[in-house]
């Protein structure tokens, strides 16, 4: 058993993963399915956390694919990434990278324990951008009475467009309201 000087990885994610998972890794050995079920008819839930552990393995046929331990700060999950998915990974798992996994529940090896089975696998930082639906930057007008500012805001604006609106909401704090 091991713990963190400076708290759990995953607690910088904490805020996220209500937003982006469906249970958290405590709540998962509720939602095994029994063994009976074929894989194809098993449900697909979403989980997301940091891994803290990755394993490579060989499978029968001496293919490679891995195994790897996800931790939200309230459970962990052993996942099996098979050798299919495991090739068609754009870039590797690592350590410390916060992940948005949907899988299979199963029975794991050890009495009570669970495991998953990937059946789709994301980076954190993917699942949060595209919780995001606009950018508001907000003002105050002294800021854009010097025209070089407003020329900086133009600027990057214009050098970093991105998919996600941007609004410029301008406060002008001396000014009354009529009513």
């Amino acid at each position: 058993v091991g713990f963190y000087m400076t708290g759990h990885p995953s607690d910088i994610y904490k805020d996220d993963f209500p937003h982006i998972r469906e249970f958290s890794l405590a709540e998962i050995a509720k939602h095994v399915e029994p063994e009976n079920i074929p894989d194809f008819k098993r449900k697909v839930i979403k989980v997301a956390g940091v891994v803290t552990a990755i394993y490579e393995k060989l499978n029968k046929e001496n293919l490679p694919y891995i195994v790897f331990k996800l931790e939200d700060g309230e459970g962990e999950l052993e996942l099996t990434l098979f050798h299919k998915q495991f090739q068609a990974l754009s870039s590797p798992i690592k350590t410390g990278q916060a992940l948005c996994v949907d899988c299979k529940i199963k029975k794991g090896i050890e009495e009570g324990s669970v495991r998953g089975v990937v059946q789709a696998i994301y980076p954190l930082a993917q699942k949060r951008m595209e919780r995001i639906k606009k950018v508001t930057l907000y003002l105050k007008e002294n800021i854009l009475t010097e025209i070089e500012n407003t020329e900086k805001i133009k600027k990057l604006a214009l050098t970093y467009k991105g998919k996600i609106p941007l609004f410029i909401n301008v406060t002008f704090p001396n000014e009354k309201l009529c009513a």
